[in-house]
């Protein structure tokens, strides 16, 4: 499973580097979970106050596991349980992210259904992340 969860001692001394370093705007890009996934990145996960380090987009597969849908019963309850997690879907699709020194903007592109032929790909969601203001936001 390749979570941050799943390899606390890991991710916990990542975390403290860019906290204590101050690093600005850190954007974490992940596939490989077969679905759409967009998150804040923060200290303490267990903790809404906690400082937000970054943020986590993680795109869905292309085609694996058939067509995919809107939301889950399991991408229900990660939002539910995971006030940091902004976006969930289960399409089938891919990331366009578009990187500008004032933005980081990130277009969800999905195809409804990946059985049938000729569906066009369309965006579910485009979040942002803008300079000097951590955190995903709509656009």
């Amino acid at each position: 499973m390749d979570k941050w969860d799943t390899a606390p001692a890991a991710r916990d001394r990542l975390f403290r580097v860019i906290d204590e370093g101050k690093i600005p705007g850190v954007v974490s890009l992940a596939g490989d979970l077969h679905v759409n996934i967009a998150g804040d990145l923060k200290r303490n996960f267990a903790d809404e106050n906690s400082p937000i380090l970054g943020v986590d987009l993680v795109a869905s597969s292309a085609t694996s596991e058939g067509d995919g849908a809107d939301m889950t019963p399991g991408g229900q309850r990660s939002l539910e349980a995971n006030p940091h997690i902004k976006f969930f879907n289960g399409n089938r699709g891919y990331l366009l992210n578009t990187v500008t020194p004032g933005l980081w903007r990130a277009d969800f592109r999905i195809v409804p259904r990946v059985s049938v032929p000729g569906q066009p790909a369309q965006t579910r969601r485009t979040l942002v992340v803008e300079t000097g203001s951590p955190g995903l936001k709509d656009a």
